[in-house]
C-alpha cells in the first residue's frame, strides 16, 4: 500500500511489459503468479520468452533458468519485480452508493469503498 492505494497485479504486468520491450533481457523474477501465467501466454503467440519455472529461493537459481526466462519466486528474501509500476497502475478508490428504502422514506445513503477499474476501461 503507497499514499492510500493498494497495488494490484496491473502494477506487476506493467512492470513485466516494461521488461518484455527490452532488447536485451535477463531473466525476470517475480512474486505475482499473475506475471508468471502471462509470458506462457504470450509464448504460444510468438513471443522470444525463455523458461518459465518456479523457484523456491533457496540456494542459487540454476542456470537453466537462462536469461529472457520469468521465475516465480516462492520464497526467500530475493529481490523481485524489478520494473514494477509504483505510479501509474495505482488505481483510486471507486466509490458505490446504495440507498435502503423504507415505506415512509429514504435512508442515508451507505457509501462502500470498492477497488477496482474505473467504467470503460
Amino acid at each position: 500500500m503507497k499514499d492510500g492505494y493498494m497495488f494490484t497485479d496491473s502494477n506487476y504486468v506493467v512492470g513485466f511489459l516494461k521488461w518484455l520491450i527490452l532488447q536485451k533481457k535477463e531473466t525476470y523474477f517475480t512474486r505475482c503468479n499473475v506475471v508468471a501465467q502471462i509470458p506462457a501466454c504470450l509464448r504460444e503467440v510468438g513471443y522470444l520468452i525463455g523458461p518459465i519455472q518456479a523457484w523456491d529461493g533457496t540456494g542459487t537459481v540454476s542456470q537453466s533458468h537462462g536469461s529472457d526466462g520469468i521465475v516465480l519466486v516462492t520464497g526467500g528474501s530475493r529481490e523481485t519485480d524489478p520494473f514494477i509500476d509504483e505510479t501509474g497502475g495505482l488505481i483510486d478508490p471507486i466509490y458505490h452508493f446504495h440507498f435502503k428504502h423504507n415505506r415512509s422514506y429514504i435512508e442515508k445513503p451507505v457509501q462502500h469503498c470498492v477497488r477496482g477499474f474505473p467504467d470503460g476501461i
